[in-house]
């Protein structure tokens, strides 16, 4: 089985563990319900095993460095990681990501809830 972790996630991905230091929804529709597949913990100190993840979502959660250095820990060779931010002008806010992870990433803009948003997709190859 691989898992899917959703960091600071409060379960929009229906099979995903969502990696939250919250127990209750933030955000509508559900405002104040009890975050699903909940994990209690924040990216910088993720409860989980070494290379034990297969796929992170990051949507709108700040990239640290020492959230990235988690995330690398976790995720299984082969694994994927999708980070999903509002762009800001002249930033490439997942360049430290892409550096520190590795892999073959791919990118692209697209509406997301009426918003433009920068994504990116990075897949870890065995060897990273």
């Amino acid at each position: 089985m691989t898992i899917t972790l959703d960091i600071g996630g409060e379960g929009r991905h229906a099979k995903a563990f969502n990696l939250n230091y919250r127990r209750h929804k933030t955000l509508d529709p559900g405002r104040g319900e009890l975050i699903p597949r909940l994990i209690v913990g924040r990216a910088e100190a993720i409860p989980l095993a070494d290379q034990s993840v297969g796929r992170v979502i990051v949507e709108r959660t700040p990239l640290r460095a020492a959230a990235l250095a988690e995330i690398a820990r976790v995720l299984a060779p082969g694994g994927r990681v999708v980070l999903v931010h509002v762009p800001l002008p002249s930033v490439d806010r997942h360049a430290n990501a892409r550096r520190l992870l590795g892999g073959r990433a791919t990118l692209r803009r697209r509406r997301l809830a009426g918003q433009w948003v920068q994504e990116t997709c990075i897949h870890r190859t065995s060897s990273n």
